[in-house]
C-alpha cells in the first residue's frame, strides 16, 4: 500500500523512491527565486541604464541647445561686424563725396574769383585811360598812342596830324541849362567827333570843353583839312538834349 502525504498526492516517484518530488520542488523554487533576483537585477540594470541614456540625452539637447546657441551668436557676431563694416565703408564714401564736393565748389569759386580780378583789372586799366564822362582815351592814353604814331611815321616816312578844338561858350550853356544839360552836350560832341574819323585814329578829352583828335597817317595836309571840314559840318547840326535843340560852335 502506497504511502499519501496529507493532500493526498504520493511522495514516491514512478520508480518507487521517496522523497524525489520535495527535492525536485525544492530545485525549482531555488530555481524560479533566482531567475527572480536575476530578473529584479536586470530590472535595476536596465533602469540604471535607461536612467544614463535619460541624462545622456538630456546632455546631449543641452550641448546641441548650447552649440546652436554658440553659432547663433557667431552669425549675429558676424553680421553685426558686416554692419559695421558697411557702415564705416558707407561712411567713408559719403566723406570722399562731401570732399570732392567741396573741392569742386572751392574750384567753381577760384574760377569766379579770378574771372572777377581779371574784369577788375581790365576795368581799372580802361579807368585809367580813359575820361569817365565821355568814354574817351584820356591825355594818358593819348601820349602814348602819339608817341607810336611818331614813331610809326618816321619809319614808313609818313605824316600825321594833331587837331585841338574846344566848344564855343559852353560856359554859358552850362550856366543857364545846369551841368547836367552841359555833360549830356559834351556826350554828344564825343560821339559825332568819332563818327568823323577812322578807326585807327584817335579822338582824346583834353579836359573840360577841350578835345583833341589824332590822325595817325595822312599822306598829304589836305586831308587834315579835308577831316576838320568834316567834323565842323557835324557839329553845327543841333543837339537835341532834354527837349532842347543846342546850336554850337567849335
Amino acid at each position: 500500500m502506497n504511502g499519501n502525504d496529507e493532500d493526498g498526492v504520493s511522495n514516491t516517484d514512478d520508480s518507487g523512491s521517496p522523497g524525489m518530488i520535495d527535492e525536485g520542488k525544492d530545485r525549482l523554487f531555488i530555481v524560479r527565486g533566482n531567475d527572480r533576483r536575476r530578473e529584479r537585477k536586470e530590472n535595476r540594470h536596465l533602469s540604471r541604464l535607461t536612467l544614463l541614456r535619460r541624462e545622456d540625452s538630456a546632455t546631449v539637447r543641452e550641448d546641441a541647445v548650447q552649440v546652436r546657441e554658440h553659432d547663433v551668436n557667431l552669425l549675429g557676431q558676424e553680421i553685426r561686424t558686416a554692419e559695421t563694416t558697411q557702415q564705416t565703408s558707407d561712411d567713408h564714401m559719403i566723406v570722399l563725396q562731401q570732399a570732392n564736393e567741396h573741392l569742386v565748389i572751392a574750384a567753381i569759386e577760384a574760377h569766379k574769383l579770378a574771372e572777377q580780378i581779371l574784369v577788375s583789372k581790365t576795368q581799372l586799366d580802361h579807368l585809367a585811360h580813359h575820361d569817365g564822362l565821355t568814354n574817351l582815351p584820356n591825355r594818358l592814353l593819348l601820349h602814348d598812342r602819339l608817341g607810336q604814331a611818331i614813331e610809326s611815321a618816321h619809319r614808313r616816312g609818313g605824316k600825321l596830324a594833331l587837331m585841338f578844338m574846344d566848344v564855343d561858350r559852353f560856359k554859358n550853356i552850362n550856366d543857364s541849362l545846369g551841368h547836367v544839360i552841359g555833360d549830356q552836350l559834351l556826350q554828344s560832341v564825343a560821339k559825332r567827333l568819332v563818327e568823323c574819323v577812322r578807326h585807327s585814329d584817335t579822338v582824346c578829352r583834353q579836359g573840360g570843353d577841350e578835345f583833341i583828335i589824332l590822325l595817325g597817317e595822312i599822306e598829304y595836309a589836305e586831308d587834315a583839312a579835308l577831316s576838320a571840314q568834316k567834323v565842323l559840318t557835324a557839329l553845327v547840326l543841333p543837339h537835341c538834349i532834354d527837349q532842347h535843340d543846342l546850336y554850337i560852335s567849335v
